[in-house]
């Protein structure tokens, strides 16, 4: 199987695919490993999480396992979230539970582990961020509503029926209106503004972490690029210095 670099090598992976393993998920909202698999399970995935750190736990609504041999069903695709230098081992074990596509968040890229895979007949996709992926493949919004905003609208809706209560409280007493009514609104009120804060300011949040992640991953290019010519000239150098020396 070839390296995934195209849109169509992509959406067919993505299409063909059904359970989602997550190696290093974080409970953090802020963190990528966390908004990214948010976007992947509202496409309808199974999602898998690995993280020993939190074994046990639920992420997401989803048991948090220990390794990749804990997860009780088969591996379409192992996303990862871990360093460069821990791959390896990530690679080795998903090898010995099986799947079918290693996929290397931006930033986790292990050269070697990349091309042992690709020798191996696995497919892999590098460098390449999986919700980025998704929105623009398979153009579709995701199939589960998110919860503060489902709670946002149903907010919404009780505010709607508490002024209903009191117009029905004006009618039934000659225009006097019920103090229960007005505390209930009053109360309804403050919730849905909270609520609608809170959705806001989240998003934001991770609007924010995203971009901070994205100018993460350009530096980290530049980088590399920076090191990848300064080895450039060095043996440049070396060169320039034997047809000297001839």
């Amino acid at each position: 199987m070839p390296i995934l670099q195209t849109d169509e090598g992509l959406e067919k992976i993505l299409k063909e695919s059904k359970n989602v393993a997550v190696v290093g998920i974080s409970p953090n909202p802020l963190k990528p490993s966390y908004f990214v698999s948010e976007v992947v399970k509202s496409y309808g995935f199974n999602m898998f999480f690995v993280n020993p750190k939190y074994a046990g736990e639920e992420i997401l609504g989803e048991k948090v396992y220990a390794s990749l041999e804990e997860i009780p069903e088969e591996i379409d695709i192992v996303n990862v979230f871990r360093r460069p230098a821990d791959i390896k081992y990530t690679a080795e074990e998903a090898k010995k539970k099986g799947f079918k596509t290693f996929w290397f968040q931006p930033g986790t890229v292990n050269d070697k582990v990349v091309k042992q895979l690709d020798k191996e007949g696995y497919n892999v996709v590098v460098d390449r961020c999986m919700k980025v992926e998704l929105k623009k493949l398979l153009k579709m919004e995701g199939k589960m509503i998110n919860f503060t905003k489902f709670f946002a609208i149903t907010m919404f809706f009780l505010i709607l029926l508490s002024v209903g209560s009191m117009y029905m409280s004006i009618l039934n007493n000659e225009g006097v209106i019920r103090p229960q009514a007005v505390i209930f609104y009053t109360i309804i009120l403050f919730g849905y503004s909270f609520t609608l804060f809170y959705v806001w300011n989240r998003e934001k949040q991770v609007e924010i972490s995203q971009l901070e992640l994205e100018k993460k991953l350009v530096l980290e290019e530049l980088e590399n690029y920076k090191s990848k010519l300064e080895e450039i000239k060095k043996e440049f150098d070396k060169y320039k210095k034997k047809i000297e020396e001839s």
